[in-house]
């Protein structure tokens, strides 16, 4: 999968993520994605189709890690792996 640079919020409309062909989630309005490859830093695990019509807000990666403390988490994750 592709870097992650953005996390993405459906304000309308619907989206569906693929992995290798396959649809493996579909997603309608107030759901999310893009935040697994932001906080672990690694490639994109699926890649995410939206409908025609869609609308989705999109943050960047440095405002998503100011927004949510992403460093905190994964130094409380570790404590647990």
């Amino acid at each position: 999968g592709e870097t992650g640079t953005k996390f993405y919020i459906i304000e309308e409309g619907s989206a569906a993520a693929y992995k290798d062909g396959v649809r493996v989630m579909e997603y309608g309005v107030g759901d999310y994605f893009g935040e697994l490859a932001l906080i672990t830093n690694k490639p994109r695990a699926a890649t995410v189709k939206v409908s025609s019509n869609s609308k989705l807000l999109s943050i960047d990666k440095t405002t998503f890690h100011r927004l949510l403390h992403v460093n905190e988490l994964l130094e409380r994750s570790n404590r647990y792996t």
